[in-house]
This record gives structure tokens, sequence and C-alpha cells, in this order.
């Protein structure tokens, strides 16, 4: 099965920008493992679904557990016309993703 938008997700996650000359296996803005990855030691963390920008969110719901998938996400999809500390405006993003397992959030009724 794969994740619906309510869902949490336990992932590892690498997001880079796209390479450049001044980085040219591109920028790191954010990971949750380091090179070379070895899931006997990496941990990976859990986010809602929901919570992610709209590209990481929509291509998280196609994955099934155990997939590796490398995403790239333009700016439209990712931060927009936003600068934030790390990731300038209409940024392309790509992201190393590994969805370790996905579960149903259960809402009080």
């Amino acid at each position: 099965a794969t994740p619906l938008y309510t869902d949490s997700v336990s992932i590892h996650y690498r997001g880079t920008l796209l390479p450049s000359t001044s980085y040219p296996k591109g920028y790191v803005f954010d990971t949750t493992y380091s090179l070379p990855f070895d899931a006997t030691i990496s941990r990976p963390t859990t986010l809602v679904v929901s919570s992610l920008i709209t590209g990481f969110s929509t291509a998280v719901q196609k994955m099934h557990q155990g997939d590796h998938w490398i995403i790239y996400i333009p700016y439209q999809l990712g931060y927009g016309t936003t600068t934030s500390s790390t990731i300038p405006a209409y940024s392309t993003l790509i992201f190393d993703v590994r969805l370790v397992k996905s579960w149903r959030v259960k809402l009080a009724s």
C-alpha cells in the first residue's frame, strides 16, 4: 500500500539543490543520514505526509515500503519564490528518498 496524505511515514532522505560550479554534487540543505548510506546505522525520521512540500508529499504518496527514489521538484512544487536561510527562491530541489514504512493516523471520533 502507498501512504495517504494524512498518513505518517518513516523515511531516510537527503535534500540538495541542483549541482552548480560552486557545488558540483549539489548543495545539501537537509539530510537524515551521512554518506555513504548505511541502513544498519542510519535512523529514519518520522513525518506526516501533509506537512511536506507539495512535490515531496505527492511523490511519497506513490511510493511503496522499501522504495528508493530520486525526486526532482521544480520550484513551483517546492518553496516557490520564497528564499529561506538555506534555499534560494526559484530552486529546483533533488531528494534522495527511502521509504521505510507508513501507517494510518487514527483520528479521534
